[in-house]
This record gives structure tokens, sequence and C-alpha cells, in this order.
């Protein structure tokens, strides 16, 4: 599409290939949308089962060890409090929610629609990305911005070259004897240089600049292009060894835990604090893997962009 055929419509290729790459940031901010938009969702199912986790306890709580005497009435007044602080956290993340379905709605165009959708998400897979190199010579390939400015480059330096070989051509007018019988008679006379002319200079000298700012202008864009594609890469990575990290080494311990702190509180082996310790450790770590999942969903949206297209 960034061919020499789009001038006929009045769009030059430099246009064409900023309205390729904006389509590609509105697909970038579309799944950045729905990466927080899936975060939203997990945080409030994640708030809405503590939710639920803290009226158990405070229930259990004000029955069974306030009533016999095993924990004091203030002590059971605090886990009425953390149930209470539970349930507001859980009712401020569903506001949270409905606001990035909007925003969602807004990227898509859909702000003023009825219609109707679901996001669905079984989280990010931890895959092998290519190195570093690879990826910049694909972008640099394929980035229709950046292949834009490469056209522009080759458009400046022909217009460059015609407004030389104008000169020539000036120059064979200059050699022109006159007009005999048989039409223009031309021989190979001398060519003067006529001062009012000026040799086309000032077109010359123009279009010698427009190619040396047309090149530096595809030189900074190709840096830049390198430097998002490496700087996004970096995140992906960095996102996807966190997420790793978390779902194999801290999630199922901190879970086992839990567990069996709640089962020495109800044998009463066990105060309600350090149940209380246990369940925000849970709910803390269970916050960041959605936090990190949703930062890798980010980060492969965005390198996607800086390479041009589809990840290799």
């Amino acid at each position: 599409c960034l061919g020499s055929g789009s001038e006929k419509w009045g769009v030059s290729s430099r246009e064409i290939g900023h309205l390729v790459q904006n389509a590609l940031t509105v697909i970038q901010d579309a799944r950045i949308a729905h990466a927080n938009l899936v975060l939203a969702k997990n945080r409030e199912k994640i708030l809405q089962n503590t939710s639920d986790l803290r009226k158990r306890i405070a229930k259990m709580t004000s029955k069974e060890r306030v009533s016999t005497g095993q924990l004091t009435q203030a002590e059971g007044i605090a886990t009425e409090v953390e149930s209470a602080s539970a349930e507001e956290l859980w009712v401020r993340s569903k506001h949270d929610t409905l606001l990035a379905q909007d925003r969602l709605r807004l990227v898509l165009g859909l702000m003023f629609s009825s219609v109707s959708f679901k996001v669905k998400s079984n989280g990010p897979e931890i895959s092998e990305i290519q190195n570093s190199e690879e990826l910049v010579t694909k972008a640099i390939l394929v980035r229709p911005d950046l292949k834009a400015l490469e056209l522009g480059v080759k458009a400046a330096a022909a217009r460059a070259a015609w407004e030389k070989a104008r000169i020539a051509q000036l120059s064979l007018l200059l050699s022109t004897k006159g007009v005999g019988t048989y039409g223009i008679l031309s021989g190979p006379g001398v060519s003067l240089e006529i001062p009012i002319f000026h040799r086309n200079d000032g077109r010359r000298d123009r279009a010698d600049a427009e190619v040396e700012m047309a090149s530096m202008q595809y030189l900074a864009l190709k840096q830049r292009v390198a430097f998002e594609v490496k700087e996004s890469r970096e995140l992906l990575l960095q996102a996807q060894e966190v997420l790793s990290r978390t779902r194999k080494n801290v999630l199922p311990l901190v879970e086992k835990t839990v567990a069996l702190a709640e089962k020495e509180y109800r044998r009463g082996a066990a105060s309600y604090l350090f149940v209380l310790e246990q369940s925000r450790t849970l709910v803390d770590n269970q916050l960041r893997e959605a936090d990190f999942a949703a930062a890798v969903l980010r980060a492969e949206a965005q390198l996607m962009r800086a390479v041009g297209g589809k990840l290799p």
C-alpha cells in the first residue's frame, strides 16, 4: 500500500505509512485496554473471595470464640471491622471494573452502543521470545512509518536529481541557433550562461536540503524503532519472569500456609491474628499475580506494535 500508485489519490506514501502505523497503535491500545479489564475482573474476584473469607471468620469468631470466652469482645469487633473493610475494597473493585469496561468500549468505538460483550482470558502464556537483533531487523523491514520515510528519502533524492537534470535541459536550449525552413536548427554552438537563470541554484539547494532532512528523519526514526523494540522486549521478559516465579514459587506455598492456619484456628491452636496475617499475604500475592499477568499482556501489545505486526 506504500507504492507510488497512492499518489494519484492525492495521498502521499508517507501519509499512508503513518496511517497504517496509527492503526497498529489503535490495536495496541485495544489490547492494553483489554488487559486492564482482565486485571480489573481478576482483582474483583480476588477481593470478593477475600470479603467472603473475612465474613466467615467474623461469623465464626462471634458465635464460637467470643461466646465461649476464648476471645475478648474487642477482638470480636476487630474481626467485624476487617470484614467490613474487605467488603469495601470489593465494592470499589466493582466500580473499577465498570470503568475499565468503558475504557475498552471507548477504544473499540462502542461508547454509544448497547452491544454487550464478555471478556475472557485464561492468562498469558510464558513463551520464548526472539532475541532483540532479530526483532529489530524485522521491525526495520516491516514498520510502515519507517518504510514511508524511506520512500520519502527516495522521492526527495529523485526531485534533487530532476532539478540537476533541468540544468542540462537549459544548456541544450541555449545552444539552439534558430528556426529554419525545416524546423528548429540546433548545432554544436556554444552554451552561454545567462545570469538571470542563475543555473537553478536555489531549487537545487532546496532539493538537496530536502534529501538531507528526509535522511535525518529516517535515521532518527530507525533508532527510535530499535529502542522501542528493545524496551518492550525487555519489559515483556521482566513481566514473564516475575509472573512465572510468583506462580511456581510463591502462591502454592502461601495457599498451603493459609489452609493450615485456618485449620489450626478452628481447632483453637492458632490465633485470629495469625490467620489474618496469612490471608493478607495470600491476597497480596494473588493481586500481584494478577498485576504481573496484565503486565505481560500489555508488554506483548507494545512489542507487537514496535515490531510492526504479529510477533514471530
